[in-house]
């Protein structure tokens, strides 16, 4: 899953948890109540298809090499059991049928190795009562096939897993293209039912709804520039501090001022000068910019004492 998209899903996931808790007041609304359960679910099959595109084939791969390596082994001394008997009636056109060696069966390229161990296991069928003093018995043949009627499915679980997290990879738009709509078409408008008189709610919402990057990846900055002025007459004023988050810088001469690495996201920004009175405005830091201007109200002087 992208970063842009954990940073979703968890917008998701707040916003339900966020209507869990005014359970009380969602159930005023029973359409509400429908959407947030359609938006859980939704979230919730996310959670799944993101299980499947982060599963791992390392296992997979580790238990088919170890099925290989037992289908080949067995193989192998069905084989030499058959060479044995073959050498010693002489029979040199089942000799060379059966004239593998334990590595060449171990290095067979996957879709071949079921039909050469089927080879050797037919060949040594038609043979098997003759192979009890060579070591090898009827028992051994039925473990035979059934590896090899194993492999033809175990071979493949590699490549069915990298199917299935390609699957999840293409689905996952699609899912996230449902739950936005289930937020914009249906619970942004039915939540116009809290504007006027639960408010508190209704606000809170609408900041859970913003989406806040988590710190999945790098994190993104900004720099910031501009100039702050004295608002009746325009003039550029020296020394004013501007906070832009956790950044604090102060205007040179000519009023203006540069904040370096302001992380991405929303930020408050507070400017404070001698003589004039605090601005504190809230904004969207998303790219540079060096073209803001901050105006700052003088204070009225106390009236003078009579």
């Amino acid at each position: 899953m992208k970063n842009s998209q954990e940073n979703k899903l968890s917008m998701y996931e707040t916003v339900g948890e966020l209507l869990d808790a005014n359970g009380t007041l969602v159930s005023t609304v029973p359409a509400l109540v429908t959407a947030k359960s359609a938006l859980v679910n939704k979230t919730l099959e996310i959670r799944a298809m993101n299980m499947v595109q982060k599963k791992s084939t390392k296992g997979k791969t580790l238990d088919k090499t170890a099925r290989k390596n037992l289908l080949a082994d067995t193989s192998y001394g069905v084989a030499a059991a058959v060479q044995a008997y073959a050498a010693e009636t002489e029979n040199n056109d089942l000799y060379n049928l059966v004239n593998f060696t334990r590595s060449a069966l171990r290095e067979t390229e996957d879709e071949e190795l079921a039909q050469v161990c089927q080879l050797i296991h037919d060949q040594a069928n038609g043979v098997v009562t003759s192979l009890g003093d060579y070591g090898v018995a009827v028992t051994d043949l039925v473990l035979l096939q059934g590896l090899i009627t194993a492999w033809g499915t175990q071979s493949q679980a590699p490549r069915m897993a990298i199917s299935e997290r390609k699957a999840a990879t293409h689905t996952l738009p699609s899912l996230f293209k449902a739950a936005d709509a289930i937020l914009k078409t249906r619970m942004d408008k039915l939540m116009e039912n809290f504007r006027a008189n639960e408010r508190t709610f209704y606000d809170t919402y609408h900041v859970a709804r913003k989406i806040v990057d988590a710190g999945h990846g790098p994190k993104k900055v900004a720099k910031l520039g501009g100039v702050v002025l004295d608002n009746p007459m325009g003039m550029p004023i020296k020394g004013a501090t501007v906070q832009i988050g956790d950044v604090v810088v102060t205007t040179g001469a000519d009023g203006r001022f540069v904040a370096e690495k302001v992380p991405f996201g929303e930020r408050t920004v507070v400017v404070k000068a001698l003589g004039f009175i605090e601005l504190t405005e809230t904004g969207t830091v998303d790219g540079d910019r060096d073209d803001l201007v901050f105006r700052l109200d003088p204070m009225v002087p106390p009236p003078p004492m009579p």
